[in-house]
């Protein structure tokens, strides 16, 4: 549990920025232009070689600059949360955009809820991918076990839009450096340690979709992904869930890993898809069958077979709509 204050929490905006020349001014403009500003803004420069460091220089005192070598974005998000002051801290990304009233909002919230470790709401998507973040299904004050369903479907919680209380830090620890769910872990691990959390349904942050962040589709991410899952998959409260969305992830992990050619690793995955065919659909585990199939004729007859396997499976993909582009 959090436990509350007898007066109103300060409010760090932190950032860390890499190689962000483009889209920094737009960001610190919308943290520095709020409503209700915050109480300090952390900046820690991860080593960028580009204009970064001229551009934070221009702001002089507004800001409070850290430069580091390049350790990566959660090593330099959490080096901008350790050297920031306030009582809760405000991530956003330093090519990602705040609603005017973001901190206004949250502020009310945390006055009203001071026993709430976790404050988040809506973003809508911008770039290369327009709408909206996915959603919880509840607002206000949420039941954890609502949200642990919700959040091990889909990642309902967009981390440029949320305030994290420093008491939740002492608790369940910080970002996982070098691993590319992070903010996935981390609040599945501030939901199994208790903390409480709130949704905020108006929009508030604008989360920039560009080449550089649309990793959804990528082995890395969904390898990570899978593993924070299986790590949370015993307080799921609908079985059913758990094999839909482990078949499917599983799936996808497999056709990915025989894109790279490895063989063995990708028919792991697809016996590790069959292992939950109850929550799969028919289709799914036929396929999943038929690329097991596939990829154990020998190499000389796979290789071509394989190619056109994977460009069949991928218009497949196509006419069911695409990937999703929102994080898993």
């Amino acid at each position: 549990m959090i436990t509350p204050r007898l007066r109103a929490p300060t409010i760090s905006a932190v950032i860390a920025a890499y190689q962000s020349q483009d889209t920094l001014v737009e960001a610190l403009d919308s943290v520095l232009g709020q409503t209700r500003p915050p109480d300090e803004v952390v900046v820690v420069d991860d080593g960028s070689t580009d204009a970064t460091p001229e551009i934070l220089a221009s702001y002089g005192d507004r800001i409070q600059v850290v430069r580091q070598e390049n350790a990566g974005y959660p090593a330099a998000m959490n080096r901008a949360i350790a050297t920031a002051t306030g009582d809760v801290v405000a991530p956003i990304g330093a090519d990602d955009i705040w609603l005017p009233q973001k901190l206004e909002w949250q502020a009310e919230a945390l006055e009203r809820h001071p026993d709430v470790g976790v404050h988040f709401g809506h973003a809508v998507l911008f770039g290369r991918i327009e709408g909206d973040h996915p959603r919880p299904r509840d607002t206000g004050v949420l039941d954890n076990r609502r949200l642990w369903d919700d959040f091990f479907e889909i990642n309902v919680i967009n981390t440029p839009g949320v305030v994290i209380d420093r008491q939740v830090f002492a608790r369940v620890g910080w970002f996982a450096d070098r691993f590319l769910a992070d903010d996935y872990q981390f609040f599945f691990n501030a939901m199994r340690a208790g903390i409480r959390f709130y949704y905020e349904p108006r929009a508030i942050v604008r989360y920039r979709m560009h080449d550089n962040n649309i990793t959804n589709a990528t082995l890395e991410l969904r390898e990570a992904m899978m593993q924070v899952r299986r790590a949370n998959a015993d307080r799921v409260t609908d079985p059913e869930l758990v094999d839909r969305m482990l078949s499917a992830e599983l799936f996808k992990i497999g056709r990915l890993r025989a894109d790279e050619g490895r063989t063995a690793d990708a028919r792991t995955a697809f016996r590790e898809a069959l292992g939950h065919r109850r929550g799969a659909v028919v289709s799914a585990n036929a396929r999943a069958v038929a690329w097991l199939a596939l990829l154990s004729l020998p190499s000389s007859v796979r290789n071509g077979l394989t190619r056109g396997a994977i460009g069949a499976s991928r218009g497949f993909d196509t006419l069911r709509g695409g990937r999703s582009p929102a994080l898993p």
